[in-house]
């Protein structure tokens, strides 16, 4: 199992190795479903919603050290990346395999320190604002090129880090997770009025992409703007048409994408699950 915990600054902390090491890891597999109900108390309630409030939870890290240098760089290196989120008020990701769950580490106490040996034993509090085990998977779409318009994919010798969805006007993408899932489009210019349908569903912005921009649409955010060639972020969510849910998640199956092929895109799907993959 690897665990590990990645800050706002993209700075990672090994948790199932030495110096660190996290014990019991299955117990932040823990989960609640919070509902609101409705109803008589003779005939019962009826369940109206299930939703997830901010989550707690708490694990022990051992700490071992050759050496009182070592041991001292350990516990300043742990302290620091944590901090560093605190200071920021932006969550860190606390990954177990492929998954991770937006968090903080926010507390810590101490026990069972040896000093003839440079271990202790941290008890370490998380926060969660949005308590869902997440794993990302990128599809990528290319502007579809007039020699391409009777190709059906891409056959390459050597693997991408992304999924390539063919070079049609048509492809799949595949949401493996149990819930309807977060996105994040990244439409690439130039274009003008980007649509993507995925499934029987449109997402369309009435925004103008020069080469070298890019429009970003996220979901879980609510957000979107477009990013310049030097780098500036300009606001267009006023542009998002009003015929469609731009921020519609995608469904929990196989969906169909469709495009113009005018423009290229990656489509990336956050699935979410209330526990980590045990695999």
């Amino acid at each position: 199992m690897e665990i590990f915990y990645v800050n706002s600054q993209n700075q990672r902390l090994r948790l199932d190795e030495w110096p660190l090491v996290l014990q019991e890891p299955e117990k932040l597999f823990s989960h609640k479903w919070s509902y609101k109900s409705s109803g008589g108390e003779k005939n019962g309630s009826k369940i109206e919603k299930f939703y997830k409030n901010t989550a707690e939870k708490s694990a022990k890290v051992s700490v071992f050290a050759d050496s009182k240098e070592e041991y001292t760089e350990a516990m300043a290196r742990f302290l620091s990346i944590c901090e560093y989120d605190i200071e920021q008020n932006t969550a860190g990701k606390l990954y177990i395999n492929d998954y991770y769950l937006r968090c903080y580490l926010y507390a810590a106490d101490y026990s069972e320190y040896d000093e003839n040996f440079y271990a202790v034993e941290k008890s370490v509090n998380l926060i969660s604002p949005y308590p869902f085990w997440i794993n990302e998977k990128t599809y990528a779409f290319h502007k579809i090129t007039e020699s391409e318009q009777n190709r059906t994919g891409l056959d390459h010798p050597f693997d991408y880090p992304y999924d390539f969805a063919g070079t049609s006007h048509n492809g799949l993408v595949k949401n493996a997770g149990f819930l309807s899932s977060n996105f994040q489009f990244k439409i690439y210019g130039s274009c003008e009025n980007p649509a993507v349908s995925v499934g029987r569903h449109t997402y369309k912005v009435n925004t103008v992409l020069e080469a070298g921009e890019y429009l970003v649409i996220d979901s879980l955010t609510k957000k979107i703007f477009k990013v310049k060639r030097n780098g500036e972020k300009i606001n267009e969510f006023h542009l998002r048409d009003s015929m469609f849910d731009v921020f519609q998640k995608i469904p929990s199956e196989d969906c169909t994408i469709t495009w113009s092929g005018l423009f290229g895109f990656d489509l990336t799907i956050f699935s979410e699950r209330s526990e980590p993959s045990w695999i």
